[in-house]
């Protein structure tokens, strides 16, 4: 390095000469701040201890490293998390959704199905009454209560009903499933629905019971062909109303089932009778299942 004064030997040195170059010294200690040349060399890592706590406005860097992976890594995966994930205000998921432990819904579900697919997939779709009527039927006929189901494959078809009359009434209840394509309406199992008759309001709440056991297929399609012809309309009736109550609310509550093949049909809710009812909501859950071995049971 350069003398800030140079002198030669047996030169005289003034203290003006002395002053200047202390001065000139604490100069460049203050100045001293390791970005290169004169300043200091550039420190490296190792320089800076491994407990150090540092203040800085901006960092520029290539790489950072969080443990054994790459920070810039981390924030790639948040962001495209970030870009596909749900808001918490409201989305659509467009592919499919898996729930492990307990689904809570607080308001309404506005559901569509599509079909399964394989390995047993349940969908659902739920429908109800717009508002409260009055109804006389001769013959089994739908009351504006369906859902549209699409299957994909041959799957088992669960409908549950839930009526609040608003009077007396004198009808039966069961569900139909309609073929968009043709004018062909299946049949659902029934339930053994029996009657009562009361002036007092009684009713007989039909409902379709589960057994501890699988019911055995051979046993399900005779009871699918039965169907045909439990109800005076090629209906399986799934509950039965008789009342002489001039002034009651009765609550209703049946399920039946049936199998469907491939295609895209309309579960309806159907009476026959009269009727005022004053709620109708139906649940309709879709389960894929292969019962193309149990077709010589029908």
């Amino acid at each position: 390095y350069d003398p800030y004064i140079k002198r030669v030997a047996g030169d005289f040195i003034a203290a003006d000469d002395w002053n200047e170059i202390q001065q000139r010294g604490r100069q460049d200690l203050a100045e001293h701040d390791h970005t290169g040349g004169l300043k200091g060399p550039k420190l490296t890592g190792d320089a800076i201890a491994a407990d150090a706590t540092l203040n800085i406005k901006r960092l520029n860097a290539d790489e950072i490293k969080l443990g054994d992976r790459l920070l810039g890594k981390r924030l790639s995966d948040v962001e495209d998390l970030a870009a596909t994930a749900l808001s918490a205000k409201g989305g659509a998921i467009d592919g499919n959704l898996t729930i492990s432990g307990d689904l809570t819904v607080k308001g309404k579900i506005n559901g569509a199905v599509s079909g399964g697919g394989g390995g047993g997939g349940a969908t659902f779709a739920i429908a109800q009454l717009s508002a409260g009527q009055s109804y006389s039927k001769t013959s089994f006929s739908t009351i504006g209560v369906s859902a549209t189901i699409t299957l994909s494959e041959t799957s088992l078809v669960t409908a549950t009903a839930n009526i609040g009359l608003a009077d007396a009434a004198s009808a039966a209840f069961a569900f139909v499933a309609q073929a968009t394509t043709s004018r062909v309406a299946v049949p659902f199992v029934p339930s053994t629905a029996t009657a009562t008759e009361s002036a007092s309001g009684a009713i007989t709440r039909s409902t379709t019971t589960s057994d501890a056991t699988q019911i055995d297929p051979t046993t399900y399609y005779k009871l699918l062909a039965a169907a045909a012809k439990f109800g005076d309309d090629g209906v399986g009736i799934g509950a039965l109303v008789k009342t002489a109550a001039t002034k009651t609310t009765l609550p209703i509550s049946f399920t039946q089932v049936t199998a469907l093949p491939a295609g895209t049909y309309n579960v309806a809710l159907a009476m026959k009778g009269e009727a005022s009812i004053g709620t109708a909501s139906i649940f309709v859950v879709t389960q894929t299942a292969d019962l193309t071995l149990f077709d010589t049971t029908r």
